[in-house]
């Protein structure tokens, strides 16, 4: 039987560096990693949402977040981004249990690199993961005044 593919949706799609809305469509705990013998990770499915450049919206992204010790801030940004900050508490220890799953279907907003050390092909790469009402400095669009007219690219930084 022939397999179709269909080559306008197989396009792949490398965002520009910048801060983009996002829902979270999966998160999923693999205790040993992709291959079930390596580190803890939790594995992250997102896809833009609400974009402005309507050609960014739909775009698949991916993070597997490690779940070892000295990643554990990062965990808890990409949580906290998802549930809120006031709705984690920890226990006397300091330890906090969520179920994955809870994060899923909410939306959040990330901030993408494009990153090529890999194999050389560009690919995104999520470094930030914020609550989905978060302002950053710079939101107000300005635009610069040289002589060639052309507005000045920079990526928000939080507040």
């Amino acid at each position: 039987m022939a397999i179709r593919i269909n080559l306008k949706r197989a396009e792949r799609i490398v965002l520009p560096e910048g801060v983009y809305p996002v829902r979270v469509e999966k998160v999923e705990h693999r205790p040993g990693g992709k291959t079930g013998k390596g580190t803890p990770t939790l594995h992250i499915e997102m896809i833009t949402e609400g974009c402005e450049i309507d050609e960014q919206n739909g775009v698949k992204l991916y993070r597997d977040q490690s779940m070892q010790e000295q990643s554990l801030w990062s965990a808890l940004e990409f949580v906290q981004a998802c549930l809120g900050v006031d709705n984690i508490e920890g226990d006397e220890d300091g330890d906090f249990e969520f179920e994955p799953e809870d994060c899923e279907d909410t939306q959040i907003l990330v901030l993408v690199s494009v990153d090529t050390e890999y194999d050389g092909r560009a690919r995104n790469k999520i470094d930030a993961c914020y609550p989905f009402d978060q302002e950053f400095e710079g939101d107000e669009e300005e635009t610069t005044e040289e002589s060639t007219g052309e507005e000045e690219e920079e990526v928000p930084i939080p507040a």
